[in-house]
């Protein structure tokens, strides 16, 4: 397979979109975490702020957060190549 590098967001919208995703995922047990981690990002996510207008505090989104949503996205393009690949 070959190596793309990670497609991060180019808009406040498509990062809204990716964090969004990753709290759907979350919630919904679509993504797991293990308990062996010092930081949960489950955590991590519990401590972004909204803003009056009701949009994202991009500024408390953490590091740990940030990645996994763009990794959960780039791995979702991935499973979508592999099975267009197999058919």
């Amino acid at each position: 397979m070959k190596m793309v590098s990670m497609q991060t967001p180019t808009t406040r919208e498509e990062f809204e979109n990716r964090l969004n995703r990753l709290h759907y995922s979350i919630v919904n047990g679509k993504m797991h975490f293990s308990s062996d981690l010092q930081q949960m990002p489950i955590e991590e996510l519990l401590h972004l702020r909204i803003m009056p207008n009701g949009r994202m505090d991009l500024l408390t989104v953490d590091e740990s957060v940030r990645l996994n949503a763009n990794m959960m996205l780039q791995f979702d393009g991935m499973l979508d190549n592999l099975l267009e690949n197999t058919k």
